[in-house]
């Protein structure tokens, strides 16, 4: 399932390219429009992370599963995003990029509440775990937080970074500081939790 249909169109398109027999919905994951309690297995990776009332997506996903059904999420935490030396570019942008979430109702720490939003949504036997990871030298997601800001632009540009000059100049030596292999780049926090929907 997604939301926006440019990414439908790259999610067809790559299980196309994979021979894989996937149905690719175009739907809102609070209300999918799928019956109701009718699916062994509910899963999702990385969309509570994005989306305002996660607890709404949780409600849906849960009300999908059969008795006994498995439902599984995978989220960020963005409380480990970090890198060593220390910079204040990478700073100023993490507190820009908070700054946009808290005014589009998003929680980028949504990651730690996953266990809680499960049992909210009545399910049973939950489970939990939580893994950080070095983003080395060479692997695409070592620069992650500025392909981010690339994706946001002007969006980012507000109380905290007012000009667009200086987006750039923040930006530029964040791309410094990630190309030099003695900065260490910590990922976010990555938390998956699961849980079984309750038998009559």
């Amino acid at each position: 399932m997604e939301r926006r249909p440019e990414a439908v169109g790259r999610a067809r398109r790559a299980t196309l390219d994979n021979g894989a027999v996937v149905e690719v919905r175009h739907c809102d994951a609070r209300s999918t429009g799928l019956p109701r309690r009718a699916f062994d297995l509910v899963a999702a990776t990385m969309i509570l992370f994005i989306t305002p009332r996660p607890e709404e997506v949780v409600a849906e996903a849960v009300a999908l599963a059969r008795p006994g059904g498995l439902v599984v999420f995978q989220e960020g935490d963005i409380v480990a995003h970090t890198c060593d030396p220390p910079l204040a570019a990478w700073e100023r942008l993490l507190e820009a990029l908070h700054h946009h979430a808290r005014q589009r109702a998003i929680d980028v720490h949504v990651g730690r509440r996953l266990p809680r939003l499960l049992r909210g949504a009545g399910l049973v036997d939950v489970h939990v775990e939580a893994r950080t990871r070095i983003q080395h030298p060479g692997n695409d997601r070592r620069s992650g937080l500025p392909a981010l800001i690339d994706a946001l632009g002007d969006e980012l540009a507000g109380p905290l970074i007012p000009t667009r000059s200086e987006l750039a100049e923040l930006r530029a030596a964040l791309e410094q500081h990630l190309a030099d292999s003695d900065t260490t780049v910590y990922s976010p926090m990555y938390v998956q939790a699961w849980g079984r929907a309750p038998s009559p």
